[in-house]
Order: structure tokens, then C-alpha cells, then sequence
């Protein structure tokens, strides 16, 4: 499953999310992901893992990737 599915984030959101199309299954991965609600979660990865790490799509996917 990939994250804007997960989260059910509106196409003109996720389309332009840098984990779309191809690493939205390791979105903590990738910096500058936006939440569902469009915000931009930061852009250097060091910054935004601590948030990643409280989001229910990683608590419930990440332990697979």
C-alpha cells in the first residue's frame, strides 16, 4: 500500500508529493513528503523522521521496509 492511499490524500496533493509514484510505500525515506493535508514535512530527512516515526501509516508499514 502506498502512503496517499493509506492516508486517502486527494490527487492534487499526492501528484505533486515527491513520494509519488514510486516510493510511496517508504515515504519517511524521502524529503519534502507532504501530509494529507498538503503541508510540506520538511525537507532534510534528519528533520522530519521524528515526525514520521509518530505516523500511523509508519507505526503500521514501516517495519516492513
Amino acid at each position: 500500500m502506498n502512503c496517499w492511499e493509506y492516508k486517502d490524500c486527494p490527487p492534487e496533493i499526492h501528484r505533486f508529493c515527491p513520494a509519488y509514484p514510486d516510493n510511496g510505500h517508504e515515504c519517511w525515506k524521502i524529503p519534502g513528503t507532504k501530509s494529507a493535508d498538503g503541508e510540506v514535512l520538511l525537507f532534510r530527512l534528519h528533520d522530519k523522521i521524528e515526525r514520521c516515526f509518530a505516523c500511523d501509516f509508519y507505526v503500521h508499514y514501516g517495519h516492513e521496509h
